[in-house]
């Protein structure tokens, strides 16, 4: 486990950027709040590059409400858990800096 959101940032965004794509692909049909999933998590990817110290709080709560505070549907695969799992490890460690 990353010991900094920053820490984080560089061990896992690449594979969150992966990941987000990947369960569009899979589940977008069927899950279109994965599409707004994603588009927030890139928010959250520009504005933390642009700003260490930006308030990432709306974004963060907007994935909770996005991923039923970070359960993945029956219906979905692995990805989609990893992907939740990294999404929850992500703002704990924000909330914690």
């Amino acid at each position: 486990m990353a010991k900094s959101f920053s820490e984080f940032r560089l061990e896992q965004f690449d594979t969150l950027n992966l990941y987000t794509k990947a369960i569009i692909r899979a589940h977008g049909e069927h899950h279109p709040e994965f599409q707004e999933l994603r588009s927030t998590f890139q928010n959250i990817s520009e504005k933390y590059k642009q700003d260490k110290e930006a308030d990432l709080r709306p974004e963060f709560e907007k994935i909770r409400e996005l991923t039923n505070n970070y359960q993945a549907p029956d219906d979905t695969c692995g990805t989609v858990v990893a992907t939740f799992d990294l999404l929850k490890e992500a703002e704990q460690l924000y909330k914690n800096a």
